[in-house]
């Protein structure tokens, strides 16, 4: 298995919020906290800098984050990722998206540590009914082998936040398996509409219950 200097890690904020009324996703209270800090949360143990891309500085400082703008603005998810990898270097890179309150950091360990044993340039789990079969904003790349293929989808004009995940080799982390991680029905639920928040308000309540 290939060794690699620390990890940083991205936050990935902003978002105009359209399906959710105009609300800031990642500000949403879910187990009695903001979204964003379950994320920050789960992210800082691995890392040795926490970014966040988009947003407040002042609401990254108090996450202990360092923000950051995209480089290539107004480009949604993607342009994210780009700012991130700019900072990263040839480091290894968690992303996740900032409305994801039920991430944990055994989830992102895992994802670092299959892609490493298979060589691969990332690591991502599986998400059925995702049109690329994968969650490009809750993974782990080698931004060092990813970079020029993300870079180039840009050049492209494909702003898609996964349109660039066919020229890199991902390791996948099958749904069947996610389980040792957390609820696999819970893990990757994200707060695009009204109906996920209450979904989530919903799971937060039953993990209380249990």
């Amino acid at each position: 298995m290939r060794a690699l200097t620390p990890s940083i890690g991205a936050i990935l904020a902003g978002g105009d919020g359209t399906r959710m009324g105009g609300l800031a996703k990642g500000l949403l209270e879910v187990r009695q906290r903001r979204t964003v800090e379950w994320v920050a949360d789960a992210i800082a143990p691995l890392v040795e800098d926490l970014l966040m891309v988009g947003g407040s500085k002042v609401l990254a400082s108090g996450l202990g984050a360092r923000g950051i703008d995209d480089v290539r603005p107004g480009l949604g998810a993607i342009g994210g990722m780009h700012a991130a990898f700019a900072e990263a270097g040839d480091r290894g890179c968690f992303v996740v998206a900032w409305d994801l309150p039920f991430v944990t950091t055994g989830l992102l360990w895992a994802l670092r540590e299959r892609a490493l044993a298979a060589d691969a340039d990332g690591g991502v789990c599986e998400r059925p009914g995702s049109r690329w079969g994968v969650e490009p904003l809750c993974a782990w790349y080698d931004v060092g082998r990813c970079r020029s293929a993300l870079e180039g989808a840009l050049d492209a004009g494909d702003t898609r936040a996964g349109g660039w995940l066919a020229q890199v080799r991902l390791a996948r982390l099958p749904h069947a398996e996610m389980a040792a991680y957390g609820d696999p029905r819970h893990l990757l639920l994200d707060l695009d509409t009204p109906e996920d928040y209450e979904a989530a308000r919903a799971a937060a309540q039953e993990m209380r219950d249990a």
